[in-house]
This record gives C-alpha cells, structure tokens and sequence, in this order.
C-alpha cells in the first residue's frame, strides 16, 4: 500500500531540510573573537607593561555622586462635558529648585566631570481634539 502523495511531499521536504542542515558551512567567529588578539601586548613584550592601569575614570562611583533632591510637579487636565476637547497645563519643578539629574566623570577623554542640571520650572499647555 502506497502513503497518500501528501505524506510522500513532507518526507521529502524533511529529508531536503535535513540535508540542507548537513551541509551548512562552519560558522563565522565572531568579531570579538577577531579582534581580541589586539587587546594584550605581544607575549615578547608583556613582562615590560607590568600592571598598568589607565589614569582615565569611567563611570567613577566614588566621584559620580549626585546629591539628591525633590522635585514637585503637578499635571492637571480638563474636559468639559458634551465635547471632544480636553485642556491640560503641565508645572514642573514647580518650586524652581536647582538640582544635579546627573554626573559623568571623564566624558569623552576630557578629564573633566560632566554635570547634567534639572530644568527649571517649566509651565506646559495644550490641546486636544477627539475626532
């Protein structure tokens, strides 16, 4: 007895598949792999280097501290009854007060630590139409 054709279509696209996947080539190394050759002096030269370690800070915990402070916004919004319009006025900061959101040491090589201020108070209106 012979297995309908749709059976004999399957087996031959598993059997195509299977062989596809036997015959796939070897995979690629990966750039890091590549590359990581480079990130260590010559065996030759390694003993000269000791244990160096870079004067530049990245991310420093110690000296990426930024003091904390409170914030107060408000966001209110209005939408009368019977229509598709709605109101809103957004404050932030509303106390004005001065803040470090935060600090970055060494940006960019510059030996310098970076500072990233709170914006002061901000008064923000809109408006909005449901069609």
């Amino acid at each position: 007895m012979r297995p309908p054709q749709s059976c004999e279509r399957a087996g031959f696209a598993i059997l195509c598949l299977l062989s596809s996947l036997l015959s796939l080539p070897a995979a690629e190394p990966s750039a890091t792999a590549i590359i990581s050759p480079f990130f260590s002096p010559p065996a030759e030269h390694a003993v000269q280097f000791g244990n160096y370690r870079s004067p530049l800070l990245f991310n420093d915990g110690a000296r990426d501290v930024v003091p904390s402070y409170t914030q107060v916004n408000a966001n209110f919004n209005l939408k009368p009854v019977g229509t598709k319009f709605t109101v809103g006025v957004t404050l932030t900061n509303i106390f004005n007060k001065a803040g470090i959101a935060s600090r970055y040491s060494n940006p960019f090589g510059s030996f310098t630590t970076s500072d990233m201020y709170i914006p002061p108070r901000q008064f923000i209106g809109s408006v909005r139409y449901d069609f």
